[in-house]
């Protein structure tokens, strides 16, 4: 057995900024075909890591959809140290003999495209795939590299393939699993008040509430109906399908408060409609509606109990916009694009321990990009959090536009 010691100064394996200490093997024992002190591939990784970086992330950007408008940060991940590992592993004397060996650092990159990236599996292998061609390009300009540098960048590659899927999957499958349960839950809510309606209608046909338990009942049927509607929907978004609308002529201001007088019944005069006149064109009423209710209760979760939410309804330049104003619940900016993603939810949602399903704002952006328009969201400490929906007056010409999914 080998023993460790530590080198001063550390050899050239170690020379990256952020890790000044490595441990190095004392026996004199390198791999059989790696070249002469200084020449490996170790020493040429090291020099050109920022390079390869650079490289890897615009391949990125050109080859996979959901890296496009990806921010760096997040695209780089894990794989600045997994390319110290590698120049580790290529070093004739270091103990490690491909880049994964002792290390769970591609299950974390695997983790973290699903929690935080719209990756699918396929874009996992993908990127993996694009490294390897990468390494080999940039590592090869100063010379070829030998038969057994090369077997290592393979084997790391095709190992942190097989690591980041794996973890890829057993995250997506517990985000599903989460995902079952919050369903599960939020639908027996409505299902458990019909049934109690039902039964009541049942046992006292007769009496003088009747129509009101009956409408009761009809209202969380409606719900219920609402619920598997924008899972069906986003379902359809995430297969690639844009939202199917019904346009018609309507009137936004009528829909914004139509959607208010129902929510005050649950919630109480939380909510004021700022709308100097009637704004009309051609919309779907039903996808306007569902988005409008999204919107406000969004804000009932995550405003401040006590403060109004406001909902403003202007039109300019031949477009409408709706902006729904809660107070509190700032959201950074590193998690307001993520807020529009699938089963995404932000940190504060989480530490509140709100219940939802990341579906709500998905649906927002699916509806306002169906008519040919747009969701943004502003939010500041001192102002609150502003969440805009704008779409042209008429929708009819963008109904074959694509869609972001």
């Amino acid at each position: 057995m080998p023993s460790w010691r530590y080198l001063s100064p550390p050899p050239a394996w170690s020379r990256l900024d952020d890790y000044p200490e490595v441990m190095d093997c004392t026996d004199s024992e390198s791999r059989p075909d790696a070249g002469p002190a200084g020449s490996h591939a170790a020493d040429r990784l090291l020099a050109q890591k920022e390079r390869l970086l650079e490289r890897w992330v615009e391949r990125l950007r050109q080859e996979i959809p959901a890296a496009a408008d990806e921010r760096h940060p997040i695209l780089v991940d894990t794989i600045p140290l997994f390319l110290r590992y590698l120049a580790e592993a290529l070093s004739p004397h270091h103990p490690r003999s491909n880049a994964n060996e002792g290390s769970t650092l591609a299950e974390e990159h695997g983790g973290e495209r699903v929690r935080v990236t719209r990756y699918r599996l396929e874009d996992v292998i993908r990127e993996y795939q694009l490294l390897r061609e990468v390494l080999f390009d940039v590592l090869g300009e100063s010379g070829p590299l030998t038969e057994s540098e090369r077997h290592i960048i393979t084997m790391s590659i095709d190992k942190s393939i097989l690591d980041a899927c794996t973890a890829f999957s057993l995250v997506h499958n517990g985000l599903r699993e989460q995902f079952m349960l919050t369903l599960t839950h939020d639908l027996r809510g409505p299902l458990n008040a019909a049934r109690l309606g039902a039964g009541m209608i049942l046992r006292r046909p007769e009496a003088p509430h009747v129509r009101q338990w009956a409408a009761r009942l009809v209202d969380n049927i409606e719900r219920m109906d609402r619920m598997i509607q924008d899972l069906l929907d986003v379902s359809r978004m995430r297969a690639g399908s844009r939202m199917s609308l019904a346009i018609a002529g309507c009137e936004l201001v009528g829909i914004v408060q139509t959607v208010v007088d129902q929510l005050r019944f649950t919630y109480g005069e939380r909510f004021q409609v700022i709308a100097p006149e009637p704004i009309h064109g051609y919309w779907s009423e039903e996808a306007l509606t569902r988005a409008v209710e999204n919107l406000a209760t969004n804000a009932v979760k995550y405003g401040e109990s006590e403060r109004p939410i406001t909902l403003t309804v202007r039109q300019t330049h031949e477009r409408a916009a709706l902006m729904v104003h809660n107070h509190g619940s700032y959201i950074p900016p590193e998690e307001q694009e993520t807020l529009f993603q699938v089963f995404r939810r932000s940190h504060l949602s989480e530490r509140g321990h709100q219940r939802g399903w990341g579906l709500g704002l998905a649906l927002v952006r699916g509806v306002a990009e169906a008519h040919g328009g747009s969701i943004g969201v502003d939010s500041l400490p001192e102002r609150g959090t502003t969440f805009t929906l704008d779409i042209p007056r008429d929708a009819r010409p963008f109904q074959h536009c694509p869609t972001t999914g």
